[in-house]
Parts: C-alpha cells; structure tokens; sequence
C-alpha cells in the first residue's frame, strides 16, 4: 500500500513498514504455491501475511469516515474495516486507511493497493459486471435523490471467492450478534463453555464449517470485541447521541422491519 501522512490507524511507523516488507515478500511468492493452498484465498494469505488490512477510503464522510486531528479515522465505515482486520489478524487497530480519490477505487482495488473498499461505489449493474469488483454483502441502506434504492457494502475483487466469504461472513456476524443481543462487552468477557444461544454463536467460530474459511477459532469473539455488534456500530456514528441523529430506518434488523439478514451460524 502506498503511504501517506495520516493514513494510519494507531500504527506505529515499524508497524507499517515492515507490513509493506511482508506483503511485498508475499507477493513474490509464485503464483502455483499460493494456489496449492487448499481452502485459502490470495487476499486472505497477503493480509495475515502481512498483519495489516488495507482499506480503501474516499476522503471524509460524516458518520461514515472522518479524521480528527491527530488524523486518526473514525467512522461507521472505518468501524466495518475494523471488524474485518479483527476477524482476520486479530486486532482492529491493525489498519491502514489509504485515502483515495473516487476515480482511483477501482484501479486500487483491482492493483491489490488495497484489501477492500468498505462503501466503495453504489450498487448498480455497471458497478458490479463490467469492473471486476464484488459487492460482499449491503451494510447500508438509503434512498437516492432519484428516488432509487441505493444499497452500500464492501467491495472487493471478483475471482477470490474465499476473501468474498471472508468478508461477507464479517458483516453477518455483525448483524447476527445484534439479533442475539452479543455487543462488545459480552463478547470479551464471554464463556464459550454456556448453552445460551449468544455463547453459541460466539463458540461457532470454532466449528470445522466456520474454520474453513482460514480464521482462528476465537474470530467472531474478535470481531464483535473490537467494534460491538452492528446496532452499537450505528448508534455509534449516526445514533440519538451523534450530530447526525440518523433515523434507523431500512438498516433495522429484518425482524424489527428492517432490510438487515444474517444466515444462521449453527
């Protein structure tokens, strides 16, 4: 990932330059190796290779990414970036926020300059057949001055279908946690040893199904420690106590009258 002043999310200047080493050595790796991984995907390998998710941002968006200033990144998307680089090296701060501008997100995606785009473009049928890019699954939900439903999510390459599960898997345990009502405190204090259906999901990480995607056992644990689940996300950055004081609306849980679905984790 290239490097800018202020791109860092509580990273220290080793940190990311022997990231930029790793991945690079990863890298040169020849093609048939990394093919012959069973069950491992190329972006999944770079970035635990690396120990740093690259993340593609478009400047600041209120509520959505903004820096502060000590140019560290906050936000709902920042947050969605996070859960991933949890999930996947086990720490949320382990980030590096690369700030694009909108006509350099496909190409620094596709280049693999970076891992994922968490808003990336609206979802329409020339964003997602003729660019190479995958929306993983929606986080957000809005209606457009045209009138159109605009649906937002992570983007990544098409063609690496073990990261796709990666991070759509990610976004699932985000929502589902908040139907079970898991948040960040009850998943870093959990025991997975309990029959109740929160201590389940947070045990089905460790399932032989879950661990085929190339996780660690304890990566829903992660994931929800790190940022809570998607409602504490929301209220977070949009909720009764932000400036911005947003309306859940379509982004409530299916079950609350929402858009939001997760698949069961059993």
């Amino acid at each position: 990932p290239r490097c800018k002043p202020g791109l860092f999310f509580d990273l220290t200047t080793a940190e990311v330059e022997l990231s930029i080493l790793l991945r690079k050595f990863w890298l040169a790796i020849p093609l048939l190796l990394i093919l012959s991984l069973p069950g491992h995907g190329r972006t999944l390998d770079d970035v635990r290779a690396s120990g740093i998710l690259a993340c593609g941002l478009v400047g600041e968006r209120p509520g959505f990414a903004v820096r502060d200033k000590d140019y560290q990144w906050s936000g709902f998307d920042v947050d969605i970036c996070r859960a991933i680089a949890a999930g996947v090296v086990g720490d949320g701060r382990k980030v590096n926020f690369v700030d694009l501008q909108e006509a350099e997100l496909v190409v620094a995606l596709q280049s693999g300059e970076v891992d994922v785009l968490p808003r990336g473009q609206r979802l329409a049928i020339s964003t997602d057949t003729s660019q190479g890019l995958m929306l993983a699954t929606p986080t957000f939900f809005e209606i457009d001055q045209h009138g159109d439903l605009a649906i937002y999510g992570p983007i990544v390459r098409q063609g690496d279908s073990n990261w796709l599960q990666v991070v759509q898997w990610t976004v699932w345990c985000l929502t589902r946690a908040e139907s079970l009502g898991v948040g960040a405190q009850q998943a870093r204090s959990a025991s997975a040893s309990s029959s109740d259906a929160r201590q389940k999901f947070l045990a089905a990480g460790q399932s032989f199904s879950a661990l085929g995607l190339g996780l660690d056992k304890g990566w829903i644990a992660n994931v929800i420690g790190a940022v809570g689940n998607y409602g504490e996300i929301f209220e977070r950055h949009f909720g009764a106590t932000s400036p911005h004081r947003l309306e859940r609306g379509m982004n409530k849980l299916a079950k609350d009258g929402g858009l939001l679905l997760s698949p069961p984790f059993d």
